[in-house]
């Protein structure tokens, strides 16, 4: 179906705050907890001893990875304007977000030999909820937003990149 001239499209709107959350928004958030971690770590660099620069490349590597995540999907979707953009960024998300927490979380339990439970109790089910309820929100609005399907058309056509 061809969209009306009048229909929203282009990256206004709600799709505007998405990708500003992702681009700068989420980033923040990983390098603050990065951050954060390594300097109020001292008892587990002492625990760790040789193996806290291993955990310390670790955490910096997944970081990185997540970052550069969040701004592939922030390009695909303000510069490639077709609907396989919007498949990517919605499983971009779930690998970013929920993904990055997962082997964060495999690492920390991996590398400090903390258990499971103690990791729950400390902060951890709210930190796998809470990317599971960004990403159900966002993609329910990818799939559903008359924005997003005007601005991403089906059928591979291009899109204008300005509009």
């Amino acid at each position: 179906m061809l969209a009306d001239q009048n229909d929203p499209r282009g990256v206004q709107g709600w799709l505007a705050v998405f990708l500003i959350l992702l681009g700068l928004a989420a980033p923040a958030i990983w390098l603050y907890r990065l951050v954060r971690g390594m300097n109020n770590s001292p008892n587990t660099a002492l625990a760790l001893g040789d193996r806290w620069p291993l955990l310390q490349a670790l955490e910096w590597g997944l970081t990185i990875a997540c970052v550069l995540g969040c701004w592939f999907i922030v390009y695909r979707l303000f510069y490639v304007r077709i609907r396989r953009s919007v498949v990517i960024a919605i499983a971009g998300i779930w690998v970013v977000n929920l993904g990055g927490f997962l082997c964060e979380a495999m690492i920390l339990l991996g590398m400090t030999g903390t258990p499971l439970q103690g990791f729950l109790d400390n902060g951890g089910t709210g930190q796998f909820f809470r990317p599971i309820v960004f990403n159900l929100v966002w993609a329910a609005y990818l799939l559903k937003s008359r924005r997003v399907q005007n601005t991403y058309p089906a059928g591979g056509a291009r899109a204008e990149v300005f509009e």
